[in-house]
């Protein structure tokens, strides 16, 4: 099977392999030889052990060496992956509801000093802050509380700019391309605002998940505060 198309070779390979993982069957869960997989795919044995090194990343493929790569098909059946991290619609979709949202007007607010530290603002500087809830069948299933400090718009965003998902405002809207996202959970018990914001009572606790997302140049570009009702979402990150 020759693989031809725009994007990253080593990425369709990738696809390829996922894809023959979930419909083939392989004894012990081992995948066949590099070269193998090579003269299968019509690629260079060094296109098929990057496209593995990308899946041993996902804890997709486990190498064992003298042995070969095995590969585990439960790392690409675990919907709630934020490892993997595709925005939360697909999150809830994931797991098996209805995804829909909602947003609240933007509005610029000064930074607290906590904002300040986080996104190295200056206390003059102005934020777009907006809030986006994420249902699950109808029922709030994630709040997010969203900080993107003006100064790195191209423009002032809309109303309809901000109910694009926080990946297309970066894409479309931001002036520098981002490299990265931080990804930290954090104990929490919800506030009595919170049960208007998720529908949990106040003092339960709750999942708040916090990023800080990063431009090519190292500099912090977005803050998000993500509250999550467990009824609906629950959340894992594989390791090694």
């Amino acid at each position: 099977m020759l693989l031809r198309d725009s994007s990253s070779l080593g990425d369709r390979v990738k696809d390829a392999i996922i894809h023959m993982i979930m419909t083939e069957e392989f004894e012990n869960n081992k995948l066949p030889s590099e070269s193998k997989l090579a003269e299968r795919f019509g690629v260079s044995v060094a296109v098929v052990r990057d496209a593995l090194l990308l899946l041993r990343e996902e804890c997709v493929v486990t190498k064992k060496h003298g042995s070969g790569n095995y590969f585990h098909r439960s790392a690409l059946e675990n919907a709630a992956r934020v490892d993997q991290f595709r925005g939360f619609m697909k999150l809830v979709e994931g797991q098996g509801y209805k995804a829909t949202d909602s947003v609240s007007p933007a509005r610029i607010i000064k930074p607290d000093e906590r904002m300040q530290r986080i996104l190295k603002l200056g206390p003059e500087e102005d934020i777009v802050y907006c809030e986006r809830t994420i249902f699950a069948d109808g029922n709030k299933a994630i709040h997010c509380s969203n900080y993107l400090p003006r100064r790195h718009f191209k423009r002032q965003p809309t109303e309809e700019d901000l109910k694009k998902s926080l990946f297309t405002v970066f894409e479309e809207l931001f002036l520098k391309e981002l490299a990265y996202g931080q990804l930290s959970f954090l104990p929490y018990l919800a506030k009595p605002e919170d049960e208007e914001k998720i529908g949990i009572r106040e003092g339960c606790p709750v999942i708040l998940m916090e990023e800080v997302y990063y431009s090519l140049g190292d500099i912090p570009m977005a803050f998000s505060g993500n509250l999550f009702n467990d009824d609906y979402i629950t959340v894992s990150i594989l390791t090694r």
